[in-house]
């Protein structure tokens, strides 16, 4: 076994590096304009819709990163955990392994 790296294979990674930083600049570029879109639409939305958005991205938020972190939660449970209303939202406990 040799520790040489094939000029195919060379050639290959030096193609998805390329491509890597291609989509990195991109990104960068569809971030920004994400960002000032996101900030034109807040400032023609009215208050109470601007709230209510608000606390719509929150429970999303929140239920995407428990789905990440592993937990099983709804978004009415997260609602409810918000509002202060956990009694109402039933009562699961997880033994740690």
């Amino acid at each position: 076994m040799t520790d040489e790296i094939k000029p195919d294979t060379l050639q290959k990674l030096a193609g998805l590096a390329k491509r890597a930083l291609e989509i990195a600049a991109r990104n960068d570029v569809l971030g920004a304009d994400l960002s000032s879109t996101a900030s034109g639409l807040g400032a023609r939305l009215h208050r109470r819709s601007a709230a209510s958005l608000v606390d719509a991205v929150r429970v999303m938020n929140c239920y995407r990163s428990n789905l990440i972190e592993g937990h099983n939660t709804t978004p009415r449970e997260i609602e409810a955990a918000l509002q202060g209303r956990l009694e109402s939202v039933p009562v699961l406990i997880f033994a740690e392994k």
